[in-house]
């Protein structure tokens, strides 16, 4: 081989070099984002489950005040009858 031979193989190498270097650092960029996105989501799966959990909460509270409210009502009436009785 001449050396205008070995400089153009040199040449496409380095080309070639430079567009795995390229390929290579794209790839981890998108590797990052994916690990980025996955801990967006693992995050809003946490906050939507303990949403859930307070709402659950929230709900076995009212349902216990409501029962409660509802235990004293009936409560009150009769001793309002008695009292007008």
């Amino acid at each position: 081989m001449n050396d205008e031979t070995n400089n153009q193989l040199y040449l496409m190498l380095g080309r070639l070099e430079g567009k795995v270097d390229a390929f290579l650092s794209a790839q981890k960029s998108h590797e990052k984002r994916v690990d980025d996105l996955e801990t967006r989501v693992s995050s809003l799966e946490t906050i939507r489950a303990q949403g859930r959990g307070m709402l659950l909460l929230g709900g076995a509270f009212f349902a216990t005040l409501a029962t409660g409210l509802g235990f004293f009502a009936d409560t009150i009436s009769e001793v309002i009858r008695k009292a007008l009785a």
